[in-house]
């Protein structure tokens, strides 16, 4: 009897053993994801780094961009006033120059010149 009740009690301790065991696998595995999880976080971590570097630059060209655009706008509009002066002093300069041309085929009065008489 007392050797049916050590097997009895041998087998409960070999059973015990065998979950112990399966716990443990499944501890193990447990550990094995969690280092995974934090090899994949120190990944993404790393990542969100290379992230706000990259908008940070981006912010930057932005801000360049955004200062050329309105340079390049004040440039155009100094351009069109520039056309519109030179237009102007075309203008001037053609009304100079037929001023000039008119006055020229005026017969000139002056002391001893006389307009000659066609006749």
């Amino acid at each position: 009897q007392e050797i049916v009740e050590n097997r009895t009690m041998l087998d409960d301790v070999v059973k015990q053993i065998q979950d112990v065991r399966e716990m443990l696998e499944g501890l193990e595995q447990k550990k094995r994801d969690i280092d995974a999880a934090g090899e994949r976080l120190t990944q993404v971590d790393t990542l969100v780094r290379e992230l706000d570097t990259n908008l940070e630059k981006l912010q930057q060209e932005k801000t360049f961009f955004a200062d050329a655009v309105e340079k390049a706008e004040a440039l155009s509009s100094q351009s069109q006033q520039a056309e519109k002066l030179i237009e102007h002093l075309r203008k001037e300069r053609k009304s100079l120059d037929s001023t000039s041309q008119s006055t020229d085929k005026k017969p000139q009065k002056g002391p001893g010149k006389r307009p000659s008489k066609a006749g």
